[in-house]
């Protein structure tokens, strides 16, 4: 049975999901960019810090804090432990974010303290405002305007084009194509040597992209040929053109 976003979400780990919405939210809002991750390092593990996120100089002098959840079991305690953690470290925060896959709508406490957690969680955060994204609103934006992040992180199929989502499919696919070239030994990458003919061509590429956006005045250049003998390189050149630029468009 194919599983829905909001089953999706709710399955991710702690540093999945922090990773997502960390590219997420900014898309959701303007005013979350840049967000800096604190909670997680660049290999995506969990390390020690408050908060999680953050948009500002640092940690400590924020103006925004966030913090992730994937608790399952009183999640409400958890998400006012984690306003409370972050007030603590963030003084200066105006607001706290919380994000968490679990609809609050739905999934309340039956009973005790927990009844009345977004109360405490706004206490907790005061001075600073409170702010909530659960699961239904951020499954809502994957499902819409964020479908690349959704095949990215959650695995399912783009359904709805859009700039990101057309750009998510070509980075996969130059990326299965150069496996493919890999795997047939027309391209070496740990053997590949860098040429003049590497630099040239990346400026090449650079002059059209700037020309084709109306940044340059040169005349537009849309098509760029690679001609030259078999065997000299073009399948190569290529290929190792495609790894330097996957990530940078």
């Amino acid at each position: 049975m194919t599983l829905t976003t909001l089953d999706a979400l709710q399955s991710l780990k702690d540093t999945e999901f922090h990773a997502l919405c960390d590219e997420l939210l900014p898309r959701i809002d303007s005013r979350y960019c840049p967000l800096v991750p604190h909670g997680r390092n660049a290999s995506g593990d969990s390390i020690k810090g408050q908060p999680d996120s953050y948009v500002g100089d640092s940690a400590a002098s924020c103006r925004i804090a966030i913090q992730y959840t994937v608790q399952k079991v009183s999640w409400w305690s958890k998400a006012v432990e984690d306003v409370q953690d972050a007030r603590a470290a963030c003084a200066k925060a105006d607001e706290i974010v919380v994000a968490l896959p679990r609809d609050v709508d739905r999934e309340k406490a039956k009973r005790g303290v927990g009844i009345h957690w977004r109360e405490s969680a706004e206490q907790a955060a005061s001075p600073a405002s409170l702010t909530i994204f659960h699961g239904p609103t951020l499954s809502q934006q994957l499902d819409t305007t964020c479908q690349d992040l959704r095949f990215i992180y959650l695995g399912i199929p783009i359904s709805r084009l859009s700039w990101h989502a057309l750009m998510a499919g070509c980075r996969e696919t130059t990326s299965v194509t150069v496996d493919r070239l890999t795997d047939l030994g027309r391209y070496e990458p740990d053997r590949y040597v860098n040429r003049e003919a590497d630099d040239r061509f990346f400026r090449l590429w650079q002059e059209s992209q700037r020309s084709a956006s109306g940044r340059s005045g040169s005349e537009r250049r849309t098509l760029l040929p690679i001609v030259a003998d078999s065997g000299i390189g073009k399948t190569s050149l290529l290929s190792r053109f495609a790894e330097r630029t996957v990530h940078h468009t």
